[in-house]
């Protein structure tokens, strides 16, 4: 699976670290199959920045404007909350202490599981 900027020019940064974490995962084949379900509209937003998410044929796009469908689900969240997220997989304290709200049909977000670091093993 390929990862796709749709105006590079007015990507923010994001949108950046998004991309930064997808292609570390690219290896992993049972989570490229599970990227290729998003095929409504996803948004993260943190920070003032958002980013669109969306699978078509075979590439994953990015994108810092809405595309033509409205998304079906999102993340809203601090952005240091969505950095441990994405480093600690502290997503849980973040949830419950308001600093991450999901919303819309969160069932869709499941595939974006896949972008949380392995579990330490204590």
């Amino acid at each position: 699976m390929e990862i796709v900027f749709e105006k590079p020019e007015r990507m923010n940064l994001l949108g950046y670290l998004l991309r930064s974490r997808l292609r570390s995962r690219l290896a992993d084949e049972s989570f490229c199959r599970r990227l290729e379900r998003i095929n409504r509209p996803l948004v993260i937003e943190a920070g003032g920045m958002r980013v669109f998410l969306l699978a078509r044929e075979g590439k994953l796009y990015l994108n810092a404007e809405p595309f033509d469908q409205e998304a079906c689900a999102g993340i809203r969240a601090e952005l240091m909350a969505v950095l441990q997220l994405m480093l600690y997989r502290r997503w849980l304290l973040s949830f419950f202490t308001g600093k991450i709200a999901i919303w819309g049909r969160v069932w869709k977000l499941l595939p974006l599981l896949g972008l949380l670091p392995p579990r330490s093993k204590r």
